[in-house]
């Protein structure tokens, strides 16, 4: 018989691929322990800033509820918008103008921010309709109410309020 040299051990397959497994399970236990003692990557890390900012937009609704406050957006046709406010309580003048904001649901470079001057509840500003769909926000230039609602894609009115759940 003709006998063949057995080959050392650290040159055979079977070894090197049992000692892998624990080899990297190990290296990933490292990893996993360096994750997680590091920093965590957030998204929004100013909680503080955000509740601030949602109690004040809160307070400005309930404000506005208070007083009954209620506006027409009209987009006419020769590219003006008019608001038409009114308001059950007339604890205050009329506002010398109003902010509305248009805020796109994706798209941040498509946001508007108008000031519309007018006395009485009624109140202008040169803005043709923009295409698609828009969240409002419409306030007095102080900032003392907030009123919000939402502009679908193709209508030309809409009215928004202080409603509960606005």
């Amino acid at each position: 018989m003709h006998d063949v040299p057995a080959q050392p051990w650290y040159r055979q397959f079977w070894p090197w691929f049992v000692f892998s497994l624990p080899a990297a399970s190990v290296i990933a236990g490292f990893i996993t322990l360096y994750l997680a003692g590091s920093a965590p990557a957030m998204v929004v890390d100013d909680y503080g800033r955000i509740a601030k900012t949602t109690a004040q937009r809160i307070e400005r609704r309930d404000y506005a509820r208070h007083l009954g406050l209620t506006a027409e957006l009209r987009f006419v046709e020769s590219g003006e918008l008019i608001i038409d406010l009114t308001r059950l309580r007339h604890e205050s003048a009329w506002p010398a103008a109003l902010t509305l904001q248009l805020v796109h649901p994706t798209q941040e470079e498509r946001d508007r921010r108008v000031v519309l001057n007018g006395a009485s509840g009624r109140y202008a500003a040169s803005l043709a309709r923009p295409q698609g769909r828009y969240y409002l926000a419409l306030t007095d230039t102080d900032g003392n109410w907030r009123l919000a609602g939402e502009l679908p894609q193709g209508s030309d009115t809409v009215l928004i309020s202080a409603a509960p759940g606005s």
